[in-house]
């Protein structure tokens, strides 16, 4: 009747929030229709945060070339709730931190993705691994050889080393010496020398070269000399004479090259009293 005050108030609502949450503050204000100050509230409502984002990455090859780990990047990861737009959006990215570790025998290359949002939740994504392949096997280079040798300088012939190298530089390269096995098999004669190379390079992969063969010529031929002979020889000492033995040499005395000995002497006597 006409005693009865009644009425609506409208709501004074103030949002403070944001993808982290807030406040919302509810709060009526107003007055009857006596001029009574009338009032209800504040109410708080609590904003829950938005939702977590989810971490995108790119796709990672499981596995790189040697000659291609020192130039791998990683792109950035994505990050999103899925609430773009809106005060609840969060959204980014996130740079990568790729940690190498290889050399020329392998290794692998580690990508992790770490950060906080807005709201300094942890965001996180991996470790991705990605396998870094051993450098390419290094070829083997020898020295050029002669084909033939004489006896004489055989003994001290020497081999130089063979290099070996992949062709790379940096952290892939495989490079170094391999020692010569030399293997003389030689006389007066004749013979031959071998060489050969083997080893590991530094990712124990084995290393061949040859073997290779040098001929050994024989040896100068000898020179025979002889003793010296008389002219003449008186008759009554013809009976007794006797020649002593020749010698022959090819000069190289003391080596695996000489040739050297004696020839004993055919001596044939055809004299009489006239002579002869």
């Amino acid at each position: 009747g006409l005693c009865e005050l009644s009425g609506e108030l409208e709501a004074n609502v103030v949002k403070e929030y944001d993808a982290c949450g807030g406040l919302i503050t509810i709060s009526y204000n107003g007055e009857d229709a006596c001029g009574n100050p009338l009032s209800a509230g504040p109410y708080y409502i609590e904003v829950d945060p938005a939702p977590e984002a989810t971490v995108t990455t790119p796709l990672f090859p499981e596995k790189v070339a040697c000659a291609d780990a020192d130039g791998f990047t990683a792109a950035d990861a994505t990050y999103s709730n899925g609430l773009e737009g809106t005060a609840c959006e969060i959204s980014g990215s996130i740079e990568a931190e790729v940690v190498k570790e290889y050399n020329a025998c392998g290794g692998m290359i580690t990508v992790t993705y770490t950060s906080k949002d807005a709201c300094e939740r942890d965001l996180m994504a991996g470790p991705f691994y990605i396998e870094v392949d051993p450098a390419p096997e290094a070829t083997v280079t020898v020295p050029e050889f002669p084909a033939d040798i004489a006896c004489a300088d055989a003994a001290d012939w020497t081999a130089g080393n063979a290099t070996y190298t992949n062709g790379l530089t940096g952290l892939c390269e495989i490079s170094g010496e391999l020692e010569a096995e030399v293997s003389k098999d030689y006389n007066a004669c004749g013979g031959t020398i071998t060489v050969s190379y083997y080893g590991y390079d530094q990712c124990q992969n084995p290393l061949s070269a040859g073997p290779f063969t040098i001929n050994v010529m024989p040896a100068p031929e000898a020179t025979v000399t002889a003793p010296e002979f008389p002219a003449n020889i008186m008759c009554s000492m013809a009976a007794d004479f006797e020649a002593a033995n020749a010698t022959y040499s090819n000069g190289l005395e003391g080596t695996a090259c000489e040739i050297s000995g004696e020839i004993e002497a055919v001596v044939v006597k055809d004299y009489d009293a006239c002579g002869g």
